[in-house]
Order: structure tokens, then C-alpha cells, then sequence
């Protein structure tokens, strides 16, 4: 009994060992341990204890904004000052305070935990314990990813981009794009998101594995249909493949989208892509 106890244990220890090497750890994971949880990649839905939250007329748009600039803007952590200069620009110092304490009060009884936001000292925090947004695991597993590449451990960095891949649903808070402090937040995000299909795809068309290079791409269209990489990667996999008739296609949609959404003409290098096919 006790050698079969020593075994369970090192079981244990090897799983939680498991799941901190792959950067999926219980700070930004999606598990049921978050109370709260967001999601503001391609639109805004928050679930508290495991069950949606309906926004109706009764919510006020306020407490919403504090909630989504504390999370873009900070990562969840931010001086008062920062949030009252961002939502309350051309209120005086008081009258922005009094505004900051009483939204943030209104936040905390619509969040209904009390220990999901801390307000100390004039620094407002989210408590990472509590509250887990697709934001913050998006951009944990990113940077994950990084590290493991540089450790040499490729084929983990690969299973870890590809978890971000699928987590990035689209650009931050797009029902926000007029507001101003969206709006670096948002790019950052995208660049990222850009950086991590190109070098997933890369990997893919490297290893010679042309169909899980074209889905990669596919799926950064999904996403993002005015990157040009993405249909120029596009081609050359089909390409490769010997389907140049599925390559005319996606230089077809290239030529529409870019006009459609830029008014402007694929670029040189799209173009020189497209003649390589003929």
C-alpha cells in the first residue's frame, strides 16, 4: 500500500509539472476554478459561476467600460488616475475620483464577488484567483510559446501557439472601436495574433506538411481577411500541393476583400505569387 501511495504521489507531482511546462497553469487557464470569467476577443460575453450574464437596460454603461479598460488597458492592474483619465477626460480631479469610486462600486455589486476587485492605496486590481479573461491567457500563451522556442522545446512552443491560435476569436472589445483607448491595446493584440499564424504556418510548411499549413493560414483568415501573408502563404501551399485551381481562388478572394474593405490592389508581392501559378 505505501509503494502504490508513492506512486499516486509522483503521478501527481508529475501531472501539476505537466501542466506548468505547457504554460497551462491554473492562473490562465480556462478551468472551473475562475468565478469569473470574460471573453473580448471578437465581441464581449461574461459568465459568472459557470453561468452567462444577460446584459440588460439596467446595466449601465460605465461600470461595463471601467470593467473593459481595467483589462485592456492594464492587464487588470492600473492606477486610479490612468482609468479616470481615460473615462472621465474632462472631469477635474475630484469629481473624476468621486466618478472612479462610485462606478467602481457599481462594478463590484454587478461582478457579485466582492474579492474580484481590490481597490488599495489608489491601485484597482483584478484578482487573477477569481477573475480569468481570454485576454490575459491569450497573450500568457504567447508568451509561453516564446520561451519554450528559445529552450529548444519546439514542438511544445507549436502545441502552445496553436492553443492561442484558437483562443484569439478576434480583434479586442470590436463593439469599442470608437473609443480612443482601445485602440493601441487592440493592435497589439492583432500583431500578435498575426505573428503567431505566420510562424505556425512556417513551421508547418517547413515539416512539409502543406494541409496544416493552408488550415493555419485559413484560420488567420477567419480572423483577419485584409493580411496579405495569409493569402500569399495560401498560394504557394496549394501550390505544392498541385492545386492551382484552389490557389486562382484564394487570389480571387484576396483581389475582392482588398478592394472591398481598403479600396486598394494586392501588393507586388501578392501579385508575384499569383504569376508563379500560371
Amino acid at each position: 500500500r505505501y509503494e502504490n501511495f508513492r506512486v499516486m504521489h509522483v503521478l501527481v507531482i508529475i501531472s501539476f509539472l505537466g501542466l506548468a511546462v505547457t504554460g497551462m497553469t491554473l492562473k490562465f487557464s480556462y478551468l472551473p476554478w475562475a468565478q469569473w470569467i470574460s471573453h473580448m476577443l471578437g465581441g464581449f460575453q461574461v459568465s459568472v459561476d459557470g453561468k452567462p450574464v444577460r446584459f440588460s437596460g439596467k446595466v449601465q454603461k460605465k461600470p461595463l467600460l471601467l470593467l473593459k479598460a481595467l483589462v485592456a488597458i492594464k492587464g487588470g492592474e492600473a492606477r486610479a488616475e490612468q482609468i479616470e483619465d481615460v473615462l472621465w477626460p474632462e472631469a477635474d480631479g475630484d469629481v473624476a475620483r468621486r466618478a472612479f469610486e462610485t462606478t467602481l462600486h457599481r462594478l463590484r455589486k454587478w461582478m457579485g464577488h466582492a474579492d474580484a476587485l481590490r481597490f488599495s492605496n489608489g491601485l484597482v486590481e483584478m484578482d487573477r484567483q477569481v477573475c480569468w479573461t481570454d485576454v490575459w491567457a491569450f497573450e500568457r500563451l504567447v508568451e509561453e510559446a516564446g520561451a519554450r522556442e528559445r529552450e529548444g522545446q519546439a514542438a511544445l512552443a507549436v502545441e502552445l501557439t496553436g492553443k492561442a491560435v484558437l483562443l484569439y476569436k478576434g480583434a479586442l472589445l470590436p463593439g469599442e472601436a470608437n473609443e480612443p483607448w482601445t485602440v493601441s491595446p487592440r493592435e497589439r493584440l492583432r500583431r500578435k495574433f498575426l505573428r503567431c499564424i505566420i510562424w505556425l504556418g512556417l513551421r508547418h510548411e517547413a515539416a512539409q506538411a502543406w494541409e496544416k499549413a493552408v488550415a493555419c493560414y485559413q484560420r488567420g483568415l477567419e480572423v483577419d481577411d485584409i493580411c496579405e501573408e495569409f493569402y500569399q502563404r495560401s498560394m504557394v501551399c496549394y501550390r505544392h500541393l498541385g492545386r492551382i485551381a484552389e490557389a486562382l481562388q484564394v487570389y480571387a478572394r484576396c483581389q475582392r476583400t482588398l478592394a472591398a474593405v481598403l479600396g486598394v490592389k494586392p501588393s507586388p508581392r501578392t501579385m508575384a505569387v499569383y504569376r508563379s501559378l500560371r
